[in-house]
């Protein structure tokens, strides 16, 4: 087994995002969760919060805000195409925190995507580029 055929990911794609189709004319852009910048900005925000953390005592709602945070700052990068009761929703991080917030199974989607090494691999990466210089 090749590791690198196997297991590579595309370290720019992981930080920058690539666009993930979700239907009905929306794509998100969407970063993997660890990158670097995800552990920068997470070490920053839970910092106030370390002691609670490692003694197991902070809340699940405290857990999930700086989940959100983190995703809206590093994780969701833009979007398109997303609409609330047929009305465009314009990107910004503000908005993002509250979709994210709202939305849980949204959020949760992102999360797996975000997860997924599949999105980020360097073979696919590869076959996008040959194919873009055929056509």
């Amino acid at each position: 087994m090749d590791l690198k055929k196997e297991y590579g990911t595309n370290k720019k794609s992981e930080v920058d995002g690539v666009w993930e189709d979700f239907g009905g004319g929306t794509t998100v852009l969407i970063a993997r969760i660890g990158n670097e910048n995800y552990q920068k900005v997470f070490r920053r925000i839970s910092k106030p919060y370390q002691n609670a953390i490692r003694r197991g005592t902070l809340g699940n709602d405290k857990a999930e805000d700086l989940l959100i945070q983190a995703m809206a700052d590093c994780i969701v990068l833009d979007w398109k195409g997303l609409k609330e009761d047929d009305k465009p929703v314009k990107f910004s991080k503000e908005e993002c925190v509250r979709v994210l917030k709202e939305y849980k199974d949204f959020r949760d989607h992102v999360s797996e995507l975000a997860n997924s090494m599949e999105i980020f691999r360097q073979e696919m990466d590869a076959e996008a580029e040959k194919n873009l210089k055929k056509s």
